[in-house]
């Protein structure tokens, strides 16, 4: 089929755009088809991980669907409109650290300098700040408690920072520690245990607050021994004992702490194949005690049992559904559902799990 208009550029122009047509709409329609189809193991029937959507690093209006915006985009190309300001209005560029509250799922992203909130039932998405106000020079993590109480580290401007959920705007700060903050970057609550863990990856160390925002103790110092930390970075509160989860990342390993701050073990070792940590990154704990972890190297998220033996892993290098270009935090909700901050694909994947326990490398 050819539609004419008149002038050569016109004719270009259509002919491009009927090509875009071509080749895009198939790649919509098959990507949301493929989909539903990935597991790990492959073709699963028993225990697996299940990939089930993207949040991709564009972010359109709720309202618009994909098809309508690559329709509209190449409708403003035939047409010469500019006006492309309302889909790249809210758009993720390099996600970090995020959390789950209230089916609000929250992405602190240092280079936009704030944190994206999208509800996950609407679609509705929103900055924290707010765009009316200053962004952040580099929010890194972010942690959330049942109060709507919203916990940003910031590595550039070395405080931690409290928002509000119902409006975005500054709350309060934690106190600062007596070992002044080098660079704030993984965070966690645990309301049970009157806990918020913060972890200086340039003082190699973890501090302790309680819900109050006052300092209690710090963990760790620079080495490589039992409790001593190689820049430290996210971290992971257990939902049910409350034990402090650090993926101690220079060290190519995760370790483990009571609520005192007291060690209770390692687990990994350097290594480029699976059950070997080479760039050990995001740490999560799902409902079983499951042991989740990203490794930036080997763009993968291995998955450990209690007592420290591989499951499983899933994801290569890509940017395909299921594959990651340097995954960063992971969060786990009470669904057992995994958020992963797919940080070079701007993106954050989400994956669940079904009885893992019988899962084989």
């Amino acid at each position: 089929m050819q539609v004419f208009f008149e002038g050569q550029g016109s004719r270009l122009k259509v002919k491009l755009a009927l090509l875009l047509v071509a080749v895009f709409v198939p790649l919509v329609f098959g990507d949301a088809v493929s989909q539903t189809k990935l597991s790990w193991p492959p073709n699963a029937t028993g225990s697996h991980i299940q990939y089930l959507k993207s949040l991709p690093g564009d972010l359109k209006d709720p309202a618009e669907s994909k098809v309508g915006n690559i329709a509209s985009s190449i409708f403003s190309f035939i047409t010469g409109n500019p006006n492309r300001a309302k889909a790249n209005k809210l758009q993720m560029t390099r996600p970090n650290g995020l959390c789950v509250y209230k089916d609000k799922l929250f992405v602190a992203d240092p280079g936009v300098g704030r944190i994206l909130q999208i509800d996950l039932v609407t679609g509705q998405r929103a900055w924290i700040p707010r765009e009316s106000e200053p962004a952040l020079p580099s929010p890194v993590g972010v942690a959330a408690d049942s109060q709507g109480r919203i916990f940003v580290t910031d590595s550039v401007m070395k405080k931690v920072i409290v928002y509000l959920v119902q409006d975005g705007k500054v709350f309060n700060r934690l106190k600062d520690p007596p070992r002044p903050w080098v660079r704030p970057t993984g965070i966690v609550v645990h309301e049970a245990s009157d806990r918020i863990w913060v972890a200086d990856t340039g003082e190699n160390c973890i501090h302790a607050f309680d819900l109050k925002y006052n300092y209690l103790f710090s963990v760790g110092k620079r080495g490589s021994k039992k409790g001593e930390f190689n820049y430290p970075t996210y971290l992971w509160a257990d939902t049910h004992t409350g034990q402090l989860w650090v993926c101690d990342s220079a060290n190519f390993r995760l370790q483990w702490f009571d609520t005192a701050g007291k060690f209770l073990g390692a687990l990994g070792e350097m290594g480029n194949r699976p059950g070997y940590l080479a760039r050990p990154r995001g740490i999560a704990l799902d409902s079983e005690s499951h042991i989740y972890c990203t490794d930036g190297a080997m763009e993968t998220v291995q998955v450990f049992d209690p007592k420290g033996q591989l499951l499983l892993f899933f994801g290569e290098s890509g940017a395909q559904p299921g594959t990651f270009s340097l995954p960063a935090g992971i969060f786990i909700d009470e669904k057992d559902q995994l958020y992963v901050a797919d940080s070079y694909n701007a993106r954050v994947q989400v994956f669940k799990y079904e009885n893992l326990k019988e899962a084989k490398p």
